[in-house]
């Protein structure tokens, strides 16, 4: 995951912006939690005249913490074509070439635009904004550092388990519309997740803190490379239809089907594509087991 931070301010307009000090917070803690990669956006001899400003600080101000995120954004910034977001907001020449830069038409997850809560709504309404890239429109997700992990897509788009976070209405993370993932595959790119399943991921069952888990592991013929709205609306995973009943679900490497209770939010998992009456788990969304 790349995030290209929405950066317009100069050292004197950050002093006094409680903003922009909150965006520089939300995204270091927004670059822990999900060890992204930040775009460089800032040339290097900017940063070091911000460095300089830095130093004569006294005190414990909030513009400490770009002591830990100037190495993040700053590189030596070569020439080039500019990528124009559509929309009000006054981004810089620099991080409109540094969106050039990043930009591949055939991913369409990457980069993410990260902004403040202030400045948010002058990126449009929408959950993401169109940016005009060599003559043709693309669009890529815009979403405030504070409110990364709620948005419907921007964790989702890289995580196969979170099927459609639009249509989570659980709090309790037990119930939601997820299938539950191995951890082995916590970690893992989007780009490596294939290989980290079929090295790591043998078993449905794993151990957590002394409990058994069930986790759902993707057919081998899986492959995370799929179109857009294909990815969002939930079809993510192989769907296939119980042969003895109207019911469906996704099947996983080791011939369960995984049909999603609605009424009661856990999955029926059905030991194969028959949906006997008495020959299935209730699992939850973490993976425990519900009926034992």
């Amino acid at each position: 995951m790349k995030l290209i931070l929405d950066f317009p301010w100069d050292f004197e307009e950050l002093r006094y912006n409680a903003d922009a000090h909150e965006l520089i917070g939300s995204f270091v803690n927004l670059l822990r939690a999900t060890k992204a990669d930040a775009v460089k956006i800032l040339p290097t001899s900017a940063v070091d005249d911000i460095y300089v400003q830095l130093a004569k600080l006294r005190g414990n101000s909030p513009l400490r913490l770009l002591f830990q995120l100037l190495p993040e954004l700053a590189g030596e910034l070569a020439d080039g074509p500019e990528a124009v977001p559509q929309c009000k907001a006054a981004a810089t020449v620099d991080f409109k070439k540094a969106l050039h830069r990043e930009i591949n038409v055939g991913n369409w997850r990457t980069p993410q635009i990260i902004t403040s809560l202030e400045r948010r709504g002058h990126w449009g309404p929408g959950e993401e904004v169109v940016i005009v890239f060599n003559g043709t429109e693309t669009e890529r997700i815009v979403v405030s550092a504070s409110a990364h992990a709620s948005h419907p897509w921007a964790r989702s788009d890289y995580d196969p388990w979170i099927l459609s976070r639009t249509d989570e209405t659980a709090v309790d993370p037990e119930k939601r519309f997820r299938l539950p993932k191995p951890s082995a595959c916590t970690d893992a790119e989007l780009s490596d997740l294939c290989n980290t399943i079929d090295q790591k991921c043998g078993s449905w069952t794993e151990q957590r803190n002394g409990n058994d888990r069930y986790v759902f592991i993707p057919p081998r013929d899986w492959s995370p490379a799929l179109e857009k709205q294909k990815w969002r609306v939930g079809n993510v995973f192989r769907k296939e239809k119980c042969s003895e009943s109207d019911r469906s679900g996704y099947l996983d490497r080791h011939g369960h089907l995984w049909v999603w209770d609605d009424n009661e939010k856990h999955w029926d998992v059905q030991m194969d594509r028959r949906c006997r009456k008495n020959d299935y788990y209730k699992i939850s969304a973490t993976g425990r087991r519900l009926d034992e």
